[in-house]
């Protein structure tokens, strides 16, 4: 950007596997594909130091596990009947706008604020700082 301005970019991939517990209701699962990305520019304003970025934060976008429910009784067995569903735990893709600023005095004050565009909300957090 400028002599001032930092422009940085991060991300990452992975792949996790469930372990299947004898007892729990989940009774496979394929491999687990999440992600990330995002870019933020960071310079000198006028009292402090400016962030504003844009991400996507981690998101899953493939991966399915096999749930092993109850579905019946059979009186002639005298036993429980399962059915086996498989359900999707890929997530819809979000986009997050930050923004932040850091004073430059001797008790930096620090503001935050986070727009998620994809649901509308908004999160900000403040924090102080001293020495003594």
């Amino acid at each position: 950007m400028t002599d001032n301005w930092t422009l940085e970019g991060y991300g990452s991939l992975g792949v996790t596997r469930l372990k299947i517990d004898a007892a729990s209701l989940v009774t496979g699962a394929t491999p687990i594909l999440g992600t990330r990305i995002g870019v933020q520019a960071t310079g000198m304003v006028p009292g402090g130091t400016l962030t504003l970025g844009i991400a996507q934060p981690l998101a899953i976008e493939a991966g399915a596990a096999e749930l092993t429910l109850g579905s019946g009784y059979d009186l002639a067995n005298r036993s429980l009947t399962y059915g086996v569903t498989r359900a999707s735990l890929a997530g819809p893709r979000r986009v997050q706008l930050t923004a932040g600023y850091v004073s430059r005095t001797a008790m930096p004050l620090r503001l935050g604020v986070l727009h998620d565009v994809s649901d509308g909300s908004v999160a900000a957090l403040v924090g102080w700082q001293t020495g003594f």
